[in-house]
């Protein structure tokens, strides 16, 4: 078995699993950086990471091309936000789950800005 030299290369960013990673990694570090956690930002890097996928492999000849890399950016999106809210789940513990009401807890705030762990739902 091949160890790999390098966690991302431009073949394994536009795969499913590797753009989900990208967009997860993104996501997650301009909050944790910044403090700021923009609902849309996730769902614009996994855009961004298919529709130059899309553009990079030379099969992007057409409108259609591009509307199905937007389609699946969002396809990318669904997928980093289940595994950030898997990681999100999965780091609570137990007794902390409980005494903030389950997965209740993890629905989008509407009483402002709260500070959020690294890995947790957007």
């Amino acid at each position: 078995m091949e160890i790999p030299t390098s966690f991302f290369t431009a073949q394994s960013a536009f795969t499913l699993t590797g753009a989900a990673a990208i967009t997860i990694v993104v996501a997650n570090g301009v909050y944790y950086a910044s403090g700021k956690n923009p609902r849309w930002l996730a769902l614009a890097v996994a855009i961004v990471i298919c529709v130059v996928g899309t553009y990079a492999s030379g099969q992007g000849h057409g409108p259609i091309d591009y509307l199905v890399a937007v389609l699946n950016g969002f396809l990318v999106f669904a997928t980093a936000r289940g595994g950030a809210f898997t990681l999100a789940t999965a780091t609570t513990k137990p007794e902390q789950k409980a005494a903030e009401g389950g997965p209740q807890a993890y629905a989008p705030s509407t009483s402002g800005p709260t500070r959020r762990r690294f890995f947790s739902a957007w």
